[in-house]
């Protein structure tokens, strides 16, 4: 089947659980390599030290951007018939590496932005603010937060195929997401329910067993790796489905195609 096509929405959709599906360990582990050992070292903090919960939430950023660029070099192999390995992708990836890193941060800094303002109006609504301005404020940080996350969401995958980084890459992201941004973020959204679903059964579970109120102080390092796997194998879908929003954009804007997609892989 040939990924790198203009699809509709459900075409999408089907197309990001089926390359999933069909290379489960490779593209799982891809993820799953880098963000257990991050994710096992930020459970163990304790979130209510605010400066702690800032870094952790700044290297937990940075770690996805990077899966999210091993990712796009492991759906671009497999769209050019090739079948990624672990190893071998993040050996590609350390050849883009500059590249990559400075794109990540701007988009760290970038989405820190949007979680500093809503803690703000967090802590602003705590001192009874009036209504309508904690509620106006509220709305701006969570449209200030889907509109980065839409418009942003091609930039790791420019980056590691176009040869452009930070400021230019952003740029890049927009301008192909621009006609496309309710049908982009529908589709991220849907392929997340996986996620949403998975998360609401572990917490459950995890209330049925702890109790809601000791959950945080008892979790153990096994409920944190889990919490990680499940995680982990959830998203992935809404991580290939933005690769092939990538790929859908270029298409019906650029005439992209398989050809081209292996003359950037190879550059």
């Amino acid at each position: 089947m040939d990924h790198v096509q203009a699809s509709e929405f459900g075409g999408l959709v089907r197309r990001a659980f089926s390359l999933l599906f069909r290379n489960f360990p490779s593209l799982c582990g891809i993820y799953l390599l880098p963000t257990i050992p991050v994710g096992l070292w930020s459970g163990t903090f304790d979130e209510s030290n605010e400066p702690v919960f800032w870094v952790s939430t700044a290297v937990d950023l940075f770690v996805e951007f990077i899966v999210t660029a091993a990712l796009t070099l492991a759906v671009s192999e497999i769209c050019v018939g090739n079948r990624p390995a672990v190893l071998v992708t993040y050996g590609r990836l350390a050849e883009k590496a500059g590249r990559v890193t400075w794109t990540s941060i701007l988009l760290v800094l970038i989405a820190m932005a949007g979680f500093a303002f809503v803690e703000f109006q967090t802590i602003d609504a705590s001192r009874e603010a009036p209504l309508i301005v904690t509620f106006v404020a509220a709305v701006c940080a969570i449209t200030y937060l889907i509109a980065t996350f839409t418009y942003l969401m091609f930039a790791v995958s420019a980056t590691v195929l176009e040869r452009v980084s930070g400021i230019e890459a952003l740029g890049r992201s927009i301008y192909l997401v621009r006609e496309f941004f309710w049908r982009n973020l529908g589709v991220a959204l849907v392929t997340l329910i996986p996620l949403v679903i998975a998360a609401a059964i572990f917490t459950a579970g995890e209330i049925a067993l702890l109790g809601s109120d000791s959950l945080e102080e008892r979790r153990s390092l096994a409920s944190i790796l889990i919490d990680e796997l499940v995680y982990g194998i959830t998203v992935v879908p809404s991580l290939i489905a933005v690769v092939l929003l990538y790929f859908d954009c270029r298409v019906r804007k650029e005439q992209f195609d398989r050809e081209q997609l292996a003359l950037e892989l190879a550059a």
